[in-house]
This record gives structure tokens, C-alpha cells and sequence, in this order.
């Protein structure tokens, strides 16, 4: 990494201080970079280090930046007045990517969507591994960018759209799953939002896309496609969709690749339909670069991620399913419909996205036996349910620990206490790890079984 140091001390701002702006100091630190820290961050907490200078907090978090260069969180819009008038007097508006992409020579494989992008990140990044190839997760699933970037590996990045909005990444491989209404509580508008996730193609060299996907097919149409992977058509009417060089499609547990043999998932442990397309995706990315074995091997041991349809818990006839990772009601209704066919009692809370409800209320009756609502979507969902589904049972109550309670009650003898909010964690949780694990410790904490770290 290189940053010249004009002064005897650079002015480094970080504006909130995450794993990113953390990765960020520690790489200057280790680049032996002298530097005056300014902090900078939209509440009063701050942290043990050794070096800051200047501190504006709560209420005067943007005031007076001079600094040489200002690292900025993922999730911060560059858009607001006072970055611009910054850039003006000659401040520099960095991120963690923002260093990765500059100056890394790894190889990069990508992965971006609506859906799907962790676990399909993690299945790419643990067949690397199995073939025998060193690769390293990144980015938006929680591991900073500036962490891996010195390492000798592949580096397996997922990228969010807020990353996608103001880094340029050059992947030797990219991937791009479904894109569907997402974050448009962020993002102007949608045309935005899926802009973002398609400049990703621009400096690929081997693109793969969700071909079941129109939003990702039409936005790709500029881009020489490489491979890509459906479950709705066979090899026959999928060349006729969409030209790739390898066609990924399904016959009964055969994943064919251009109508031939490649693996089979008869032995996996996770078959539900987006698992499925999700062995695809990481299948059609690593085309020509791991054995059919190794994809095999590894979708037969794969058990899912935390806090996405995770079944961890049975009392006699009830289950209980942690899918915290819902944030959309998109993502609600596909874990929903993946469900084997018992009653259902939903758990929807938190801070909505600001998308259209109207598919989601219109199937939640079909779908669940009850709903339990707490948090300003559930409010909202609340209200809706009222106008469109007078029958239906749906209560309120104030936390999570209430409604486990209710959607108890709402079952009765048998079926599933699901949590899969369709909203953000941010109303009573730092995330939406931490939604999740107070879900399973409360359902442990009550049949007595040891609570979660």
C-alpha cells in the first residue's frame, strides 16, 4: 500500500468506527504510516485509541473536515453536502474497498444480488479450498477487505450495493444473483439500487448470472455472459433466452452442464430451491476452475449458514427456525415457501426497507397459520393486514420474548415458530446476528438447554 506522506503526519478521519474503519488504522499502523487521527461519528461512543486528535460526535459529526483523507463506513452515502464541499478544499474520500481495489494483486472472485450472495460466497470459498486452492471470504460478510489483502489466496468478496456505489472492483470472476427490491430506504430509487450491482460486470473477465433472474439477464445484456445456471428451464430453452458459454441447468438431482453430467445433489444435506440455485451459482462461477468432485464433496456437507432457515431447536412437535437474515419481504416469502408443509407461526419485526408490501400481504394467509408483530414494520404490516385480511390471525407484542410466547399459542400443538422478520434489525438490534441469537438463547433458556455465547 502506498500513501505518500507529504507532512510528518498525514490527517486520517474515519467517519464511525466498524470492522472496516478498525482494518483500516491497523493496516496504517502496520504500514508504520505517521498519522493524526480525527474520530468522527453519529453517536457518543468512543473508542481506546491511542492517536486521536480532533473528536466530533452526535449532533457535529461532519464539522470542519480538512483532513488528508476521510474513511468512510460501507453503509455511508459519499452524497451528502459536506463529502462534497470536502472534496472541493482537496479531502480525500476513501473505505476499506476502496484500498483493496487500488492496491491489491490477488486474484478476486465476486459475488453480488439481492439473495443468496453469503452462502453462494462461502460455497465458492470453501470449494476453492477443498480443490486444493487457498481462498479467503471478504467484505460484506463481515471480514474487512484491508484484513485479507496482504494474505496469499484467492480472495472470495461479497459487495453489497452501498459498496458497489463508489469502488470499482477489476474480479477475475463475477458473479451476480437475482436483483429484486432491496434497500430502497438507502438507495434514490431501484434504478440505483440494480445499477450498482450490474457495474460489477464492467471490469470482469468471466461473468455468471441467475438466468431465472429478468432483472439480471435484461441489466447484463451489454456484457458478454460466461456461464449461468436455471432451475425454471432446460438446456434447449435456455440457449434461446440468453447466449453464455456454459449452460447450468437441472434434470430430477443432476445439475447438467451444457445438457451433460456434472454433479449430482441427491446427498445434500440443504435441498431447498434457493440452496439449490445457490450450488449452481458457485458451480457456473468456478467453470473450468475445480473438479465436479470437489463441488460435489462440499454441497454434501454444507449445512447452511447461521441465521438463514436455520432449524435449531424441536420440543416435541414444534420447531423452531432462526432466519434473522430476512430483510426483505422477498426473502421472507422464499423461506417461507421452502418449508415443508406444516403450520407456520411468523415472527416479522423491525425497521422496513421502505418496499412495496402488497405481494407479501397478499400471500401471508395461504403461507402461515398467524403472524406475531413487534418493531415499526410490524406496526405497518399490522395496519395492512387489517384492510386486506380481516380473518386472519396476527397479534402485537412488545419483544422478542413475548412473541415466541404468541406464536406458541397461535400453533397450538404442532408446526413452526419461525423467525423471519422481512425487515432490518436496527430498532432493538446492533444487526441482524444479534436478532438471531436473542431469538435461539430465548427458546434454549426456556426448555433449559445451554445458552448460546
Amino acid at each position: 500500500m502506498c500513501y505518500s506522506n507529504k507532512r510528518n503526519s498525514l490527517r486520517i478521519g474515519i467517519y464511525g468506527y466498524g470492522k472496516s474503519t478498525h482494518s483500516v488504522l491497523a493496516l496504517l499502523d502496520e504500514e508504520k504510516i505517521n498519522y493524526k487521527l480525527t474520530y468522527r461519528s453519529d453517536n457518543d461512543d468512543i473508542p481506546h485509541l491511542y492517536n486521536i486528535e480532533r473528536v466530533f460526535t452526535k449532533g457535529n459529526a461532519l464539522s470542519e473536515i480538512n483532513e488528508d483523507i476521510l474513511f468512510l463506513s460501507p453503509s455511508v452515502r459519499r452524497d451528502k453536502t459536506e463529502f462534497t464541499e470536502a472534496i472541493k478544499k482537496g479531502v480525500i474520500i476513501s473505505s476499506d474497498a476502496d484500498i483493496f481495489s487500488q492496491y491489491t494483486k490477488q486474484r478476486m472472485f465476486a459475488v453480488t444480488g439481492s439473495d443468496g450472495k453469503s452462502s453462494t460466497t462461502e460455497l465458492i470459498n470453501s470449494i476453492l479450498n477443498h480443490s486444493g486452492k487457498r481462498a479467503l471470504s471478504c467484505g460484506n460478510c463481515g471480514v474487512p477487505f484491508t484484513s485479507v489483502m496482504k494474505e496469499d489466496a484467492i480472495v472470495v468478496a461479497e459487495l453489497s450495493s452501498f459498496q458497489l456505489m463508489y469502488t470499482e472492483f477489476s474480479p477475475e470472476r463475477a458473479l451476480i444473483t437475482n436483483i429484486t427490491p432491496n434497500h430502497l430506504n438507502w438507495h434514490k430509487d431501484f434504478s440505483e439500487y440494480a445499477n450498482s450491482k450490474i457495474t460489477l460486470f464492467k471490469n470482469a473477465r468471466f461473468r455468471t448470472i441467475d438466468a431465472d433472474c429478468d432483472t439480471t439477464r435484461t441489466l447484463s445484456n451489454n456484457y458478454k455472459i460466461n456461464s449461468c445456471a436455471t432451475l425454471k428451464y432446460n438446456f434447449d430453452e435456455i440457449t434461446k433466452i440468453i447466449k453464455a458459454d456454459y449452460y447450468l441447468t437441472r434434470k430430477n438431482d443432476i445439475i447438467l452442464l451444457n445438457g451433460e453430467h456434472l454433479f449430482t445433489y441427491r446427498n445434500a444435506k440443504r435441498q431447498e430451491e434457493y440452496n439449490i440455485k445457490n450450488f449452481m451459482l458457485a458451480a457456473a462461477t468456478l467453470i473450468n476452475e475445480v473438479s465436479a468432485d470437489d463441488i460435489e464433496s462440499v454441497i454434501s456437507d454444507f449445512s447452511g449458514l447461521p441465521h438463514r432457515a436455520e432449524k435449531f431447536f424441536t420440543n416435541e412437535k414444534i420447531s423452531y427456525i432462526n432466519s434473522s437474515i430476512d430483510s426483505t419481504p422477498t426473502r421472507t416469502l422464499s423461506t417461507l415457501k421452502s418449508i415443508e408443509n406444516k403450520p407456520i407461526a411468523l415472527i416479522i419485526c423491525g425497521v422496513g426497507k421502505g418496499l412495496d408490501l402488497s405481494e407479501f400481504i397478499k400471500e401471508l394467509p395461504s403461507l402461515t397459520k398467524g403472524a406475531v408483530l413487534f418493531g415499526q414494520f410490524g406496526e405497518e404490516v399490522g395496519e395492512l393486514l387489517k384492510k386486506m385480511h380481516k380473518d386472519y390471525k396476527f397479534v402485537f407484542v412488545s419483544d422478542m420474548k413475548e412473541a415466541i410466547d404468541a406464536a406458541e399459542n397461535i400453533l397450538g400443538d404442532e408446526g413452526y415458530v419461525l423467525l423471519s422478520p422481512a425487515a432490518t434489525s436496527f430498532d432493538m438490534y446492533k444487526n441482524f446476528e444479534e436478532r438471531g441469537n436473542d431469538f435461539k438463547n430465548i427458546v434454549l433458556n426456556k426448555y433449559k438447554i445451554r445458552k448460546l455465547k
